[in-house]
């Protein structure tokens, strides 16, 4: 089954958000890595495995560390990250601006990583 990148982003967030929710319940798996791998094949079976693998990482980059900035954090040549809400976010490389299509996908997400 062949699923886009925003369609993936969108469920991340759905999941990441079900995984919140349900933070105080056990689920058998107290590690947390584990308790995503098990929600994406709960919830998400129906996919490939390279697709839900995908899915697991973005709901992890959700989860712990600042959404769909990681990419950009992680990118060397990024000088600097100019956020202005849910809208694209703006990057410096080589002192030059540029637009990139990476976006908080609403407000929630944007609070989660502020």
């Amino acid at each position: 089954m062949a699923v886009s990148s925003d369609d993936l982003d969108v469920l991340a967030g759905a999941l990441r958000d079900q995984l919140v929710a349900s933070a105080g319940d056990d689920l058998g798996h107290p590690d947390v890595q584990a308790r995503i791998r098990a929600l994406v094949d709960d919830r998400a079976g129906v996919l490939d495995a390279a697709t839900r693998e995908e899915l697991a990482r973005r709901v992890a980059q959700r989860s712990f560390g600042l959404g769909p900035l990681e990419p950009l954090l992680a990118d060397p040549a990024v000088d600097e990250l100019m956020v202005c809400g849910t809208r694209p976010v703006w990057v410096e490389r080589a002192g030059r601006l540029e637009p990139t299509d990476v976006a908080f996908s609403d407000e929630g997400e944007l609070r989660h990583a502020i």
